[in-house]
């Protein structure tokens, strides 16, 4: 959360302060639909939805912004990946797809 808060503020022009309060509905809905229902099936984004485009943008921009950022969105992305396979949420050509995404510059 910080590094994505310093991300904004840096690339939107945001206050620390404008960032946080844009970024806390967001992080609380997440927190609710964990609580409601476990973290696999309250799993949602680009990587489960296995939209490469926006992931490729992801990793684009992370990568030329933050590169340790960039290193650490494809770790976690890769571990959100293996949920979605096994929830059954993409068919194995894509995840194959986001999977070669992931692990390549």
């Amino acid at each position: 959360l910080d590094q994505g808060l310093d991300l904004v503020v840096r690339r939107v022009g945001l206050t620390q302060r404008q960032a946080r309060e844009a970024f806390l509905p967001l992080v609380a809905s997440v927190m609710r639909n964990v609580a409601g229902t476990g973290p696999r099936r309250a799993l949602t984004g680009p990587v489960a939805r296995g939209d490469l485009d926006t992931v490729a943008r992801h990793i684009e921009e992370l990568s030329r912004e933050a590169p340790a950022l960039g290193d650490l969105y494809r770790l976690l992305s890769l571990r959100a990946l293996e949920i979605a396979i096994e929830g059954g949420r993409l068919d194995p050509q894509r995840a194959d797809r986001m999977r070669w995404l992931l692990q390549h510059d």
